[in-house]
């Protein structure tokens, strides 16, 4: 699955062309949740505010394809090589649509830690 929204834009955390040439470093996670929307069908948002290794660095979130009913959301970050930047932490808040995911229950992991269940109708 894609990490795109529903509308057809792709997300501005999916990964991207040329993304294999940056260095990667971490996310650091400090809150994740499944927000529902008052909609029918229901639809679910991803909700995660973190850290970033400093304000040089760009998220990305990338979705697996379900596997035995469970959904890995990873969050990372990705920097230029020998970039030059301020060492400090960088909050960030990023919302992902879910709504994308098949059919079913589905088990939401964000970097392997388990966030809420949730089904699509």
């Amino acid at each position: 699955p894609s990490t795109g929204s529903d509308s057809g834009q792709p997300s501005p955390y999916a990964p991207q062309p040329g993304d294999e040439k940056l260095v990667r470093g971490n996310a650091f996670i400090d809150s994740a949740e499944i927000l529902v929307l008052e909609s029918y069908p229901e639809q679910y948002t991803l909700n995660l505010r973190g850290s970033l290794p400093n304000p040089c660095y760009k998220l990305r979130l990338s979705i697996t394809a379900p596997q035995d009913g469970k959904v890995n959301i990873e969050a990372y970050s990705l920097t230029e090589r020998g970039s030059i930047c301020i060492e400090m932490l960088q909050p960030f808040e990023a919302s992902l649509p879910l709504n994308s995911l098949p059919q079913g229950e589905h088990l939401i992991l964000v970097n392997g830690e388990e966030v809420s269940s949730i089904t699509i109708r």
